[in-house]
C-alpha cells in the first residue's frame, strides 16, 4: 500500500497581548484670587470624561488652617499631605481624586478657613490607575534653594508632581528631567519608566522660605487587547492513506 505524507494544519490561538494607557499631562491651570466665602474657581477646562486622576494643590496663609477642594462634577478629593511654614506663615496642601468624572466645561474650586488670597493649581493625569493610584509622597518647609524633596517610587511607570510655594512668590525653576507644568508658575512634573529615587530640586528666587510638595501616581494596570484571529499553521505531517482528504474529518 502506498502512503503519502500530507501536512496537518492546526489553528494556533495567540494569547492576548497586554497593553498600557500611556501616562500623560492633561488639562492644567492655576488661579490666585481672594476668598470671601465663595470658593475661588478655575476657568472652564476640557478633561477626559472619566478615568483620569485630578490633582488640586492649595496654597495660602497658614491661617487658612483647612482647605476644601471641589469641582463642577462633584468628585471627592482626598488630602495627601500638608506642609506649613510657621516662620513665614504659609501652608500648602495637595489633594487627589482617582478615576474622576470630567468632560467639557469642567471647573475646579477651592475654599479656605478664613477670608484671604489663596492659590489653586489643577493638574489632570491621564493614563493613571483608577484605584490605588497614589504611591509615594513627601514635602518640605525650607529656606534652602534648591528645595530637595527626594522619594523612591515602587512601580516602573509613574507620574511625579512637584510643587513649591515661596512666601515671596518668587519664580521657581524645575530641575533636571522635571518639566514645568505649562499653566502653573509653581509646579513641575516628571513621567518615569523605572522605579528609583527622584528629587525635583526646585530652585526659587528672592530668598525667604517656601513650602514644597512631591507626590507620585502609578500607571493604569495592563489590559488585555483582543486576541488576533487564529490562523492555520503547519506543524508537522500526518500519514494518511492515498486519496483521503483532511476535510473528511470535519464531518
Amino acid at each position: 500500500m502506498s502512503i503519502k505524507r500530507r501536512p496537518l494544519l492546526v489553528l494556533l490561538a495567540l494569547a492576548p497581548m497586554p497593553s498600557f494607557a500611556a501616562l500623560g499631562l492633561g488639562a492644567n491651570t492655576q488661579v490666585s484670587a481672594s476668598y470671601t466665602g465663595t470658593p475661588i474657581a478655575t476657568g472652564s477646562l476640557t478633561t477626559a470624561s472619566s478615568g483620569s486622576t485630578f490633582v488640586i494643590i492649595a496654597d495660602g496663609p497658614s491661617g487658612c488652617a483647612t482647605f476644601t477642594p471641589g469641582d463642577s462634577k462633584s468628585n471627592s478629593y482626598t488630602s495627601i499631605l500638608t506642609e506649613t511654614d510657621s516662620s513665614d506663615g504659609i501652608m500648602s496642601e495637595i489633594f487627589y481624586s482617582a478615576n474622576a468624572t470630567g468632560g467639557s466645561g469642567f471647573t475646579a474650586n477651592l475654599a479656605c478657613g478664613v477670608h484671604t488670597t489663596i492659590i489653586l493649581t489643577f493638574i489632570e493625569i491621564t493614563g493613571a490607575a483608577t484605584s490605588s493610584v497614589l504611591d509615594q509622597y513627601t514635602g518640605t518647609s525650607t529656606s534652602f534653594t534648591p528645595a530637595s524633596m527626594p522619594l523612591t517610587t515602587t512601580s516602573p511607570n509613574e507620574f511625579l508632581v512637584a510643587h513649591l510655594y515661596p512666601a515671596n512668590l518668587g519664580a521657581i525653576t524645575c530641575a533636571g528631567s522635571y518639566s514645568a507644568v505649562p499653566n502653573s508658575s509653581q509646579s513641575c512634573y516628571h513621567i518615569v519608566s523605572s522605579a528609583g529615587t527622584y528629587d525635583p530640586n526646585i530652585a526659587f528666587a528672592g530668598g525667604g522660605r517656601t513650602t514644597g510638595l512631591h507626590a507620585t501616581f502609578v500607571q493604569a494596570s495592563a489590559v488585555s487587547a483582543p486576541p488576533p484571529q487564529p490562523s492555520p499553521f503547519a506543524i508537522g505531517a500526518s500519514l494518511l492513506p492515498r486519496g483521503v482528504d483532511l476535510a473528511s474529518f470535519a464531518h
